[in-house]
């Protein structure tokens, strides 16, 4: 029998490294306790009880976004209420417990993937069968629940309106509250078993789906087990069979395998086509692709080696694959993990998986010097149900670097951080569409963000109310796109002669010219049109267009035209920059705008 196993992180394979990422995880592992090279040891006595560990991490990383978590915190307040009599329920409290913790523990009682836990009604060839929990306990939970719900059930129709309702909820809840902590009791002292439903379906069926407990045919109760039984026995047996035939060779890995080879990859979410439903993509209609048991084991860890934010109705994800040492991987996923947890605990932030990533890129930038610290690095992300892959190329390593070292505005954001608010909203089909992610995106492809600049104008100059684009967002967005192109002629030799303080006067002779437009029509249609048909020369690139407007404004309210805009002719990229630059000051509210000096014009 082979006593360990070795794991070799993988300089061209995300899936294997997610899994090994989980690995560490699962095993309590930090970045420091493994050693620099790619290499990962495990004993072979490390995979008894290992389901239980599996899910113990599940439960300890993601239990607290769960109903169950609520129900269980909600017992302090239970407490409180009972030591001190009820003298300080109030109204407020009231709806708290009614319309709070009364509906979210009915939702509990009422939830299908439960009723093998503690007992109900489960429907098998289509006829209704009562069946007992798995739970010690349960029958007991069961009815004492069923009689907290029917005398909860009589304050269900009453408001805390007036003193006489208020007294009839404040009674029956002190009635409820000794038979509610029994009940809080029982899921506390089960809990394991309720989070490893709850996360079953919520995170580990984001990575995979369709076999073990995830399978629709299967009626165990105990996750746990199943696990432990589906995906680590047959590891553990595989390491005991050292005499048997192997004819075969894992498709993943190489190791010989006999009677215990596997489908590829096919359990995998979104990875890989399920053979017994599309035979043709096999040669000869026989499949020939086969993973051994210690990979499929492997596989079953990469929802633990992803980060996922379960508080967002997308559940979306993200792994880094940085792939230097096996160190450099756990440690960059271990941040963004932290990331996520203190975002959403401390500030309630439902950050994208766009933002996660930049988030975690902010704080590797605050330790390493080097602009190009994250060049090359590959994201993962796991988006609408659909991975999503980008490698960050040097010159948006650069960028970010000098974004984030750039700041802004009263409260001094950086010019990344500053656009996170930035979308619209009911937009091509999307409830939302997300300015920040979509520069994250054109960064990711090293692409300008002069089609974002135009599209963010674009609905400020029409002044529609979907549009949630401020004047300092536009900004961060012309300055962000300044340093893409200084970074971007710096890789080509040619020196940039278009800064940050060029893009500042261009927005303040826009305001300027705003503000003399006004004086002379007092019309703000006059400007929004004008603004309108800059920002369309640009959008087409006919600068000749757009100066020839904009001179004519000029000649109109008897005003110098600035010499910048002469000199700039010849650099057609920096005028069709500066030009956005005075569109977004023609934009600018002048009565909600700073007060600002009129600029020399000489």
């Amino acid at each position: 029998m082979e006593n360990k196993l070795i794991f070799d992180m993988r300089k061209n394979s995300w899936l294997e490294n997610a899994g090994l990422v989980g690995l560490t995880r699962v095993l309590g592992k930090e970045a420091e306790d493994l050693k620099e090279d790619s290499v990962f040891e495990i004993s072979a006595n490390e995979l008894d009880g290992f389901g239980e560990k599996y899910f113990d991490w599940l439960a300890k990383t993601y239990g607290r976004y769960t109903k169950i978590h609520e129900i269980i915190k909600f017992r302090s307040t239970l407490e409180e209420w009972q030591n001190d009599d009820f003298q300080n329920f109030d109204k407020q409290q009231a709806e708290i417990f009614k319309e709070g913790f009364l509906k979210l523990f009915k939702e509990t009682l009422n939830q299908q993937s439960f009723v093998r836990l503690i007992g109900g009604t489960v429907k098998v060839k289509n006829k209704p069968v009562e069946i007992k929990g798995f739970c010690e306990g349960s029958e007991e939970f069961r009815n004492t629940a069923d009689e907290i719900m029917e005398k909860a059930g009589e304050i269900s129709g009453i408001k805390p309106k007036n003193d006489e309702n208020l007294d009839r909820i404040r009674e029956t809840t002190r009635e409820l509250t000794p038979k509610l902590l029994k009940c809080i009791e029982f899921y506390s002292n089960n809990s394991r078993y309720f989070y490893a439903r709850l996360l079953a379906y919520k995170v580990i069926a984001l990575g995979y789906s369709n076999v073990s407990f995830l399978n629709r045919q299967n009626t165990a109760a105990d996750f746990i087990q199943e696990y432990q039984d589906y995906f680590v026995k047959p590891v553990q047996e595989f390491l005991k069979d050292t005499k048997g035939r192997k004819e075969y060779q894992c498709a993943a890995c190489g190791r010989p395998i006999g009677k215990e080879k596997l489908p590829y990859k096919t359990f995998l979410t979104g990875i890989g086509y399920d053979y017994d439903k599309k035979r043709s993509n096999a040669w000869n209609m026989q499949n020939d692709l086969y993973i051994c048991p210690v990979c499929q084991w492997l596989y079953s860890l990469l929802p633990l080696g992803f980060t996922y934010n379960i508080s967002r109705k997308d559940r979306q994800g993200i792994f880094l694959n940085e792939n230097y040492s096996l160190s450099d991987l756990v440690k960059a996923n271990n941040e963004v993990l932290r990331t996520i947890k203190d975002d959403t605990d401390r500030q309630g932030q439902n950050r994208s998986a766009y933002a996660t990533m930049m988030r975690s890129f902010e704080k590797t930038f605050e330790r390493e010097k080097s602009g190009t610290a994250l060049a090359n690095v590959q994201a993962v992300m796991l988006i609408n149900g659909k991975y999503i892959f980008a490698i960050v190329p040097e010159i948006a390593s650069k960028v970010m670097k000098r974004a984030f070292q750039t700041t802004m505005g009263k409260d001094h954001a950086n010019l990344i951080t500053i656009l996170q608010t930035a979308g619209v909203k009911d937009y091509a089909g999307n409830d939302y569409f997300s300015i920040y992610d979509a520069v994250v995106q054109h960064l990711n492809r090293a692409q300008k963000l002069t089609d974002l600049i135009q599209f963010a104008l674009s609905g400020t100059v029409t002044q529609n109310e979907n549009w949630h684009v401020s004047r300092s967002q536009i900004m961060a967005l012309m300055s962000l796109n300044q340093i893409f192109i200084d970074e971007q002629r710096k890789e080509d030799n040619f020196n940039m002669d278009y800064t940050k303080e060029e893009l500042s006067l261009a927005y303040n002779r826009g305001m300027s010219l705003r503000r003399a437009l006004m004086q002379r029509s007092n019309n703000d249609k006059t400007v929004s049109t004008l603004a309108y048909k800059l920002l369309q020369t640009l959008k087409g690139n006919d600068l000749k267009k757009f100066l020839d407007l904009l001179f004519n404004v000029y000649l109109y309210t008897n005003r110098v035209i600035p010499r910048e805009l002469i000199t700039s002719q010849n650099d057609k990229e920096k005028m069709r920059e500066l030009g956005y630059g005075i569109v977004a000051g023609l934009t600018a509210d002048g009565d909600k705008a700073e007060k600002k000096t009129e600029d020399n014009e000489d």
